[in-house]
């Protein structure tokens, strides 16, 4: 953290080789002799804040201001990221008043020296001021309008990471995202295997690339990846139950009823209360025509999410196929008052309506 402060100074004073996400050295020891000069430059800094509380208020402020907004993120706790530029949003205002203060104080002692020599040499010195303040204002908006055409790009933004950080997995990960979301799968998978390569062991870039290749088609590597995230992710239950379900998904597609079942209960094991897997478990036992378990388990589904009309629904249609129509009646009457342009459900309850009638 202490080399980080010098380069938020330069990044003030010299805003070049900007970056969204630094792969910023971490030294090993404070030994090292760049962290030794870098702390040294620290606390002199804090010293002459503090030295110049009497005898220069505004400075000592506005040093103490840039020292004391970047404790937060930047002092000798350990954080993840160790630089982001956005940090300097409030510690900047403490540098540019100082500049201003600084551009003040040189401006008229320039003026004064020149109007000794000459009451009218003041303007020359001036005007030449005012042009380098021009020249720096022209360059810095230049500079600004540069970086903001690279922010008004996705993809042009962290490939720009990418360039200048490439030994990060994050830009990767994030232009793998925005290839998923704009359907374009084929760079989606180069992508999040690039940021694979560099974070092996990331159980979350395996459940993106996994759901791009679902979307692409390959079910086969979906499962493969699905299946090494939940490995990596094996203290993260959340992120195992969303693997499981959509393995346990694919297979039911594929007509894999066995194996789908497998992974089902797996996810009841770890949350017995999870709908979507009851719901997936009465499928099967439909595939299966073992009507009482495929009831039970839509029932749990029902009972759990009462406000689903598909699950009340999909229970009709069970009780239907198990000829209890009076129970069919019920759960799609159910299902109607939550989604009344149900078509489907009306026709359904129409057929359960009629076998009663045929009954008696």
């Amino acid at each position: 953290q202490f080399n980080v402060h010098w380069t938020y100074l330069r990044l003030l004073v010299l805003p070049i080789n900007q970056n969204l996400d630094y792969d910023y050295p971490i030294a090993k020891t404070l030994f090292e002799l760049p962290t030794i000069l870098s702390s040294i430059g620290y606390i002199g800094l804090w010293g002459t804040g503090i030295y110049l509380y009497k005898r220069n208020p505004i400075i000592s402020f506005c040093i103490l201001w840039f020292m004391v907004a970047l404790v937060p993120s930047s002092s000798i706790m350990p954080i993840r990221d160790v630089i982001f530029e956005r940090r300097l949003y409030m510690p900047s205002m403490g540098v540019a008043v100082v500049f201003t203060l600084a551009i003040s104080y040189y401006t008229s002692r320039i003026t004064h020296y020149a109007s000794r020599l000459t009451p009218h040499a003041s303007r020359i010195p001036l005007s030449t001021v005012y042009l380098l303040l021009s020249v720096v204002v022209i360059v810095f908006s230049i500079a600004a309008y540069q970086r903001n055409i690279v922010w008004k790009d996705w993809v042009a933004l962290w490939e720009d990471v990418i360039q200048k950080s490439p030994r990060k997995g994050r830009a990767f990960s994030a232009l793998g995202w925005h290839y998923l979301n704009t359907k374009n799968n084929t760079k989606a998978i180069e992508a999040y295997l690039e940021a694979i390569n560099r974070h092996p062991f990331y159980a979350e870039l395996y459940l993106e690339l996994a759901t791009v290749y679902e979307h692409s088609g390959d079910l086969d590597k979906a499962i493969w990846a699905y299946q090494k995230a939940i490995y990596l992710g094996k203290h993260s239950s959340k992120d195992n139950i969303q693997a499981l379900m959509r393995i346990g998904t694919i297979l039911f597609i594929k007509g894999n009823w066995s194996e789908a079942k497998e992974e089902f209960e797996k996810i009841l094991a770890i949350d017995p209360v999870n709908e979507r897997a009851h719901y997936q478990m009465g499928l099967i036992y439909r595939a299966f025509k073992n009507y009482d378990a495929s009831i039970y388990h839509l029932k749990m589904a029902s009972s759990i999410d009462p406000q689903s009309p598909f699950y009340h629904y999909a229970l009709g249609e069970i009780y239907l196929l198990a000829e209890r129509p009076e129970k069919a009646i019920s759960s799609l009457s159910t299902s109607l008052q939550l989604e009344p342009n149900n078509l489907i459900a009306k026709e359904l309850l129409q057929q359960a309506k009629q076998k009663i009638h045929i009954k008696n």
